[in-house]
């Protein structure tokens, strides 16, 4: 067999026409921490060293923050306004190699012993050179993932500064908690939060979805702004998900595989407390979240959950879950059968009405749409079941109530989704009106009440078929 054989030429016909969009990294919705970084390492030329810490959950941007720092300060390097910059990013398997950030930082061999390696730091500081730290250009060092650091390197940080406090250089650090190691010498603190909607529309469109201000909205309060999360869903959502507002969006894959491990490191009592607390939702109590879960003793369920990190406790009664996508991976990984079986239990133990229909609704499964040649309006259907029942009613109805509605002027309302189905279900709990049948086009259609509708809105609302004459 020849190499032609084995792989054949493809066929102009098998070649797919495909676009693939490959978007850098971009620091979105960060422009005024980096102007506060940039204003901090200016400000060293007369305060001296100075550390400030970056901190941030995972996923918030704090990589992408510190590498467009020292992006900005190269840039204003070159145009003769800043020294050098200096970047390392600590690794977790080389937690235990002395001195093994200082070698990655300066790209040298450096001492192995604390005191040697930060004489060494200070020396390549202040030494000759163009890298040298002055007034006039103060130098820059930027660690990331410091909670990763040996504690050589740490050290030697932390002896440079305290030895060499005049010293024109900004070293900014970040890591996801502060580390113990730099809390004596870390000045300040800045704590990353999650993107505004405007960035996450920004985000989105540069990843090539535009996004209604709505459904930016819903994105951001989903994802609490994480970037990471963020960029997660644009990506594994198909493009339809992101045209209804109304989408109940899931989990990213990386936090649905987290929260799987997560749960396994759980008990039968803790796992069924923490799948209680997704189906209830945010605002619950304890003891409906233990009703549901069928525990009469919710404590040791409590420490179970919080240990494997599923619950975070701010007093020791009120435990909620970390997060909304905590939330959407627990209840995707019960499954659909055991979802609504727990919905519909917890119709039975919720106090608030509009909370037990949510509950109803939610247990309930989606109906197949209707076909565009049937009515989709929830009378007509009901006038096609029992057409002559309609009639008689029509025949009872008061004179002067003219119909407002016919399956031909409203149109379609879409798919049957949560809230649709909310929204119907609450419009039959507060009122039904009387009904008339349309002769030509055989469909139910509702007297408006006149005490809803103002005397310039009721000659409006006398549309429909009233206006063909059919009635």
């Amino acid at each position: 067999m020849t190499w032609a054989d084995a792989y054949p030429r493809r066929r102009t016909s098998d070649i797919y026409d495909v676009t693939v969009i490959i978007v850098a990294t971009a620091c979105v919705g960060r422009e005024r921490e980096l102007d506060e970084l940039a204003r901090r390492c200016a400000a060293t030329a007369t305060r001296g060293t100075d550390f400030i810490a970056v901190v941030g959950e995972p996923g918030i941007g704090k990589s992408v923050l510190l590498h467009r720092l020292v992006e900005r300060h190269r840039e204003m390097r070159g145009e003769q306004h800043g020294g050098a910059a200096w970047w390392a990013n600590a690794a977790a398997w080389e937690a235990d190699v002395p001195a093994a950030l200082l070698r990655q930082l300066l790209q040298e061999e450096v001492p192995a012993e604390p005191v040697g390696a930060a004489a060494h730091f200070a020396d390549r500081m202040t030494g000759p050179g163009p890298d040298a730290a002055t007034a006039e250009a103060p130098a820059l060092v930027v660690v990331d993932d410091a909670e990763h650091a040996d504690p050589v390197s740490l050290h030697a940080l932390a002896t440079a500064a305290r030895r060499h406090r005049d010293l024109p250089l900004l070293v900014v650090i970040g890591m996801t908690a502060r580390h113990p190691l730099l809390g004596d010498i870390v000045s300040d603190e800045l704590r990353l939060e999650g993107l505004d909607a405007a960035a996450v529309a920004e985000l989105a469109a540069l990843r090539g979805r535009i996004l209604h201000p709505a459904m930016a909205e819903v994105l951001t309060r989903h994802t609490r702004g994480n970037p990471r999360d963020v960029l997660a869903l644009l990506d594994e959502l198909p493009a339809s998900v992101w045209s209804r507002t109304d989408s109940a969006l899931p989990a990213p894959s990386h936090v649905v595989a987290e929260v799987d491990l997560q749960l396994k490191r759980c008990g039968p009592e803790g796992r069924a407390l923490v799948e209680a607390f997704a189906i209830l939702g945010e605002g619950e109590s304890l003891g409906e979240a233990a009703r549901l879960a069928g525990l009469e003793d919710p404590l040791g369920a409590i420490d179970e959950a919080a240990e494997a990190g599923l619950l975070a406790r701010w007093s020791e009664f009120e435990p909620r879950l970390r997060n909304p996508l905590t939330r959407a991976a627990v209840v995707g990984l019960m499954g659909v059968r055991a979802a609504g079986e727990a919905h519909h239990r917890a119709a039975k133990i919720v106090a608030d009405p509009v909370r037990r229909l949510g509950h109803r609704v939610a247990a309930t499964p989606p109906r197949t749409p209707p076909s565009p040649t049937t009515s989709t309006d929830w009378p007509a259907s009901g006038a096609r079941r029992a057409p002559g029942r309609r009639r008689r009613a029509f025949s009872a109805m008061p004179a002067g109530s003219p119909p407002t509605r016919c399956c031909v002027t409203t149109g379609s309302p879409g798919p049957s989704t949560p809230s649709s189905r909310l929204a119907t279900a609450s419009a039959r709990a507060r009122w039904s009106p009387p009904s008339r049948v349309c002769a030509r086009h055989r469909c139910a259609t509702r007297s408006w009440p006149t005490w809803r509708s103002s005397a310039a809105e009721r000659p409006r609302r006398r549309s429909g078929c009233a206006a063909r004459g059919t009635l």
